[in-house]
């Protein structure tokens, strides 16, 4: 949250050592497409990725994804559509979507980003009347 973007940061391990690791920099560059999963054998996420994400992943053949908080939204691993390990998609090996791991402190993470105002946004909305919320529902 020290670049004034969301945390969502991406870890690639191969054979137990990381490979590679990134984070959001779609503010920072003002470019959308930095998002950490694409510009970086595992992947391990704060947050499932979206549904284009999810399905860029499985394309470039990743075996495993593993991820804290589920997106209850947009969710390609999944939350909304299960894109990792959907047969129908024949142009790609399907993977393993694991998520759960460190999930209270994922969604509390995301939860004080969204606290913060985005100076880069058109028509910035002032959040200064907005409450943490820390109370976090059970996963399913």
């Amino acid at each position: 949250m020290q670049n004034a973007d969301v945390t969502i940061e991406c870890v690639f391990v191969h054979k137990g050592e990381i490979i590679a690791a990134a984070r959001n920099r779609t503010d920072e560059l003002l470019d959308a497409p930095s998002e950490a999963p694409s510009s970086a054998d595992t992947s391990n996420i704060f947050q499932e990725t979206t549904l284009m994400n999810g399905d860029a992943l499985r394309e470039i053949g990743f075996r495993r994804f593993v991820f804290g908080a589920g997106n209850e939204r947009f969710g390609g691993n999944g939350s909304v559509l299960a894109l990792h390990d959907d047969p129908a998609l024949l142009n790609s090996p399907v993977h393993r979507s694991e998520g759960g791991y460190y999930r209270e402190e994922s969604i509390m993470l995301l939860r004080k980003f969204h606290m913060t105002e985005d100076t880069n946004a058109p028509t910035p909305k002032t959040k200064a009347r907005r409450i943490l919320k820390t109370n976090i529902q059970r996963a399913a």
